[in-house]
């Protein structure tokens, strides 16, 4: 873990106490617009189609958390406010956000099409094997056999496009696996 990282699991304490709060898991720069970009320009993307779309799935994310804060009393971590770090690659973030879900949380609220976002999926399944409650973006419960077969059919378009899914079925095999002994 690098420094970055160690300073903000530093200052999480200070704002959650145990593991109270709420992670609302949402795509920054992948999920359903980006595949439907992906799909429509090929692969890889232009820089302007790629900060269209994190401005897009911020806003939308933004929405949800804003609506959460005002209605609860619980924190509730939007990790999409986040400043993009030039020195963190992808896998940074993916392990940094779930280190925050199995410190932090009890619960996550995954945003309607999380299941086309490699971050959501592992969130997902980080989720479900730490036995946090998981509801979707309207607060329904959301059961790991639910998720699977979501994931399952995102993941099977995703391949189909012939984009890379593998970060999914990963996740799926994983939820999968949790959905077992429900």
């Amino acid at each position: 873990m690098d420094e970055t990282a160690k300073a903000y699991f530093e200052i999480f304490p200070c704002m959650i106490s145990g593991k109270s709060a709420t992670y609302v898991s949402a795509p920054v720069t992948s999920g359903v617009r980006f595949f439907e970009v992906a799909k429509k320009e090929g692969l890889p993307l232009r820089p302007e189609f790629l900060s269209s779309i994190k401005e897009e799935n911020r806003k939308a994310a933004s929405t949800v958390v804003e609506r959460l804060r005002s209605t609860n009393n619980f924190p509730v971590i939007n990790p999409t406010a986040l400043v993009d770090l030039d020195h963190w690659e992808q896998a940074d973030y993916y392990k940094f956000w779930t280190e925050v879900i199995k410190r932090f949380c009890d619960r996550i609220l995954l945003i309607n099409g999380w299941e086309y976002s490699n971050g959501c999926s592992l969130e997902a399944a980080t989720a479900y094997e730490y036995a946090l409650d998981v509801f979707d973006q309207d607060g329904r419960r959301l059961t790991a056999r639910s998720a699977a077969a979501l994931l399952a059919e995102a993941a099977q378009e995703i391949g189909s496009a012939g984009l890379d899914n593998r970060i999914l079925h990963r996740s799926l095999m994983s939820i999968e696996g949790r959905a077992l002994l429900e």
